[in-house]
């Protein structure tokens, strides 16, 4: 059938050519070849371009077959991808049973939780419990000469609950067991064994979120707690009987204004001793944290009294990574009694104390941190005379900042020197310090050096002395902590001269001994 329509075809072209030459020549479609004979010409060229039709047809075929074969493979795909996605259906279905379930499970739980219409409370118990061994030599007087050298167990137990029996509401108590391993009869039962450490209610996001109120007794501590602090070191701690109102607003500023009461003896006239203070604070900056805080003393026990404003600052600024600089100062002014010749008199108080702190800790991998420290508080060269200029401090926690030994308090001295640590593995921190210990006049009256009022005489310089600590820590569990120090302490010339006066009245004349302080402290808490 093919052939017979290219006959006609070749027939119809050569009679419209009127035999002159073929069509298909003419069109300039096809390559001219040197003419044989009119009509086998044609037929020629003819055949030649079925040859090429029927090889370009079968390439047509071939890419057919490559595509139905390729067609199949993606069905087969196709097939094992529904497959697939019929699994990965059921089982979500599955999922979404046992899901549905769980909360079924969930829900039974949490109704077992309901007495009636109402939920019970929250309860989050608090435990520790604290031992810590010490042995001292010559550390309050300097004299090996005085048998002096002590070997005792302090011992601390805190047991309590907090309460929330909706959110908002919180209540805390704390029961506390402070001793010294033999200081009360063992065999004994004694009705004060035990104190209330903490016990307050506390309304969180009252009228609006970031306000709260705290009311009963509580323990405070504020920035680096120079000035009022938790004495956490202590075997009691500190916490103070009042009222805090406080707004917090992260980013913007945090403000606590309370008032406490720390004596009162339930007497018209006292004695009654009273503190009072606004702390403000802002991290409103993310390389800088300041505060600005106003305090207020009030005591009118005979012959102590004070009535003594407190105005301070403190900043804290992370520069670069690593880096801490951090200084706080403050100045006291008010009046206090002071035990004159001719009797008991108040006299005018101003007194002002500062202290700078600059550390970098090294990204390595044992995190090194060199640092070096600088405090200084006033003190009064002359304590007998109708103004006073020694600093007194508040309610601090000082035994970070005056040495391990806690020799002295934030009054009349000034102390400068290096500080090293570094952590061998994550758990475990290993701290040396160096202080070295000058008086702030020539001469004076100390409170709180060398366990209690120390008078150093004028005219025999101001060193007093310089202290060595080292510290290791370990956090050997997130419930268990282990910590030993060892402290020695070299006496200056100044001390060698000066007269303490002791808690039971004793005033003990001091030496040039060197003073020796060691401990070990195991910590369990949760």
């Amino acid at each position: 059938m093919r052939r017979l329509f290219i006959s006609l075809l070749v027939l119809a072209s050569f009679v419209l050519a009127g035999g002159t030459g073929s069509v298909l020549a003419q069109s300039g479609k096809w390559k001219s070849k040197p003419k044989i004979s009119g009509d086998a010409a044609v037929l020629e060229t003819l055949l030649e371009d079925q040859d090429s039709l029927n090889m370009v047809s079968a390439g047509h075929t071939r890419q057919i077959g490559e595509l139905k074969e390729r067609v199949g493979e993606l069905e087969e795909r196709l097939k094992q991808a529904e497959a697939e996605a019929a699994a990965a259906k059921k089982d979500a279905e599955a999922a979404r049973t046992g899901v549905e379930t769980l909360d079924q499970e969930v829900a039974e739980v949490r109704d077992r939780f309901v007495d009636g219409e109402r939920k019970l409370p929250k309860f989050i118990p608090h435990f520790e419990f604290r031992v810590r061994p010490e042995y001292t030599t010559n550390r309050i007087d300097l004299n090996s000469d005085n048998e002096d050298k002590d070997f005792y167990y302090l011992q601390r137990i805190r047991l309590g609950a907090t309460l929330e029996p909706q959110k908002g509401i919180r209540g805390t108590i704390v029961l506390q067991d402070s001793r010294t391993w033999g200081e009360i009869l063992g065999t004994g039962m004694p009705q004060d064994s035990m104190e209330l450490y903490e016990g307050y209610i506390l309304l969180t996001d009252l009228f609006t979120p970031g306000f709260e109120v705290q009311v009963g007794r509580f323990a405070m501590g504020f920035g680096r707690e120079r000035q009022i602090g938790k004495l956490d070191w202590g075997n009691r701690g500190r916490s103070f009987d009042g009222i805090r109102v406080a707004y917090h607003r992260p980013k913007v500023i945090n403000m606590d204004l309370f008032a406490t009461v720390i004596q009162d003896s339930r007497a018209a006239a006292g004695p009654n001793e009273d503190f009072y203070g606004l702390y403000l604070s802002t991290d409103v900056l993310d390389f800088m944290d300041f505060e600005l805080y106003g305090l207020y003393l009030h005591n009118d026990t005979e012959g102590e009294g004070s009535r003594i404003g407190t105005v301070g600052a403190r900043v804290e600024a992370r520069p670069v990574k690593g880096l801490l600089l951090e200084a706080e100062a403050a100045v006291q002014f008010g009046k206090v009694d002071n035990d004159l010749p001719t009797g008991v008199a108040s006299i005018d108080h101003l007194a002002t104390a500062y202290g700078f702190l600059a550390q970098y800790a090294i990204p390595v991998d044992t995190t090194p941190t060199v640092g070096l420290f600088f405090h200084s508080a006033s003190g009064d060269a002359n304590p007998a005379d109708d103004r006073n200029v020694a600093y007194r401090p508040l309610f601090p926690t000082g035994h970070r900042f005056y040495g391990g030994m806690d020799l002295f308090a934030w009054q009349g001295v000034w102390e400068i020197g290096p500080s090293f640590s570094l952590k061998p593995i994550e758990e475990v921190n290993v701290k040396a310090e160096y202080h070295a210990f000058f008086l702030s006049t020539d001469g004076g009256r100390v409170q709180d050096a060398f366990g209690g009022t120390t008078t150093f005489p004028s005219g025999s310089g101001k060193f007093v002395g310089h202290e060595i600590d080292l510290l290791v820590s370990w956090a050997a569990m997130k419930w268990l902590s282990l910590e030993t120090g060892y402290s020695l302490f070299v006496p200056g010339n100044v001390a060698e001269k000066a007269m303490v006066t002791v808690d039971n009245g004793a005033i003990l004349a001091m030496g040039n001994d060197t003073a020796h302080w060691f401990y070990l402290q195991v910590k369990a808490s949760f």
